[in-house]
């Protein structure tokens, strides 16, 4: 049953407070959180700024953007204050720690108080960042005044309660939403991409921004070695960066030009996914890996680096492999492996069980101050 039928009164306002949705893994989190908590009896609306992103057009429509102009950390404070005094949410749930203080200066200012939940998608730790520099800014102390601070993987909730000396389980966990369901529904559409009109016959596929952290330059390197091996597997790199040009000069450099596919970003990956023979993670960081887990969903093989999140993700290497960060040699071992003798479909889509809509609302439920006795029957 819905859950607004055991709500007392008419059905809570929840606030979500996201800046903008990008291109990755958090777009579609808020695009599922959304659609989820809206159905299931909440109103909802989502400030953004004025940003575009492919995810815009994936807004449900019973679902209220409100855009403000401004959203930098200062100037965003009375359009946060004017926000406030209208609608007087029930709570606010944050998925940007740069807007925690000025959400808290117009909290203050017009004395509305909602219940603040933080939701931490990154690791706050400098050993997790590639340097030495304190992390601990006026913004990131600011989660220690939330009502209740949520991660999206356990090992980003053990780096934040280890920084911030936080209690143990002060951070609770909700992983991202996966509906096995869902996504073979969509991985039965048409594949369409801007810059590759039909996959390759043999590939295997990166779903990942062009950017320094996902690392490509060593899947580039390790698939050069792989190409003398297997003279018809393709590799197509899905998705869109600063680092496009550079990449495509690596491949020239690596002889691989003609068999590496710059398809650009696509806003339904899936049915590029579902025909792959092998999903790639390189990253040096990954607090999650949302695709690795869709692409479990969908029975398709993956090779992960142990980069944070894939480790959970893949159950310490039970679901797939898992090699150090930029070790060429070592991902181009687990890659042959996994192609010569690839797990069984019905395996991997085990593993991504756990990931229900059920537990993710759960937690928020709790967070947000509203436990109805029926919920579960609702999820």
């Amino acid at each position: 049953m819905p859950l607004h039928n055991s709500f007392s009164n008419q059905p809570p306002l929840i606030t979500i407070l996201v800046g903008s949705l990008g291109c990755g893994g958090i777009g579609k989190i808020m695009i599922d959180q959304c659609e989820y908590f809206s159905t299931h009896g909440m109103k909802i609306e989502l400030i953004t700024d004025q940003k575009t992103s492919p995810f815009d057009s994936q807004i449900p429509q019973h679902v209220r953007r409100v855009t403000l102009p401004n959203l930098h950390p200062l100037w965003s404070v009375f359009r946060l204050a004017f926000y406030l005094l209208t609608t007087k949410p029930h709570a606010v749930i944050n998925h940007r720690p740069r807007l925690l203080r000025p959400l808290y200066l117009a909290i203050k200012m017009t004395r509305v108080r909602p219940r603040v939940i933080s939701v931490i998608h990154t690791m706050l730790s400098p050993s997790h960042k590639g340097d030495n520099k304190p992390r601990k800014t006026k913004e990131i102390m600011q989660l220690t005044k939330c009502d209740a601070l949520i991660a999206v993987s356990a090992t980003i909730a053990r780096d934040v309660e280890n920084w911030l000396k936080l209690p143990a389980a002060r951070v609770a966990v909700a992983y991202p939403v996966i509906s096995i369901a869902h996504l073979q529904s969509q991985a039965q559409l048409c594949p369409t991409a801007p810059y590759l009109s039909e996959p390759p016959n043999d590939y295997l596929i990166s779903v990942a921004r062009l950017e320094p952290e996902k690392d490509l330059p060593t899947l580039l390197a390790a698939f050069a070695k792989l190409s003398r091996r297997y003279p018809t597997l393709e590799l197509v790199l899905l998705g869109s960066g600063t680092q496009q040009s550079q990449l495509k000069q690596t491949c020239v450099h690596l002889g691989i030009q003609h068999r590496t596919h710059f398809a650009g970003f696509a806003i339904n990956p899936y049915p590029w996914i579902a025909r792959a023979r092998l999903l790639v993670i390189s990253s040096l960081h990954e607090t999650f890996g949302l695709v690795l887990a869709e692409a479990l969903a969908l029975g398709v093989p993956v090779v992960s680096t142990n980069s944070g999140g894939p480790n959970e993700i893949l159950d310490a290497g039970r679901y797939g492999s898992l090699v150090p960060p930029q070790d060429v040699d070592a991902l181009t071992i687990a890659i042959q492996n996994t192609l010569d003798n690839p797990p069984a479909p019905v395996l991997l889509m085990t593993a991504v069980q756990r990931f229900t809509p059920a537990q993710h609302f759960s937690i928020y439920l709790t967070a947000l101050g509203l436990n109805p006795a029926n919920h579960s029957n609702a999820a």
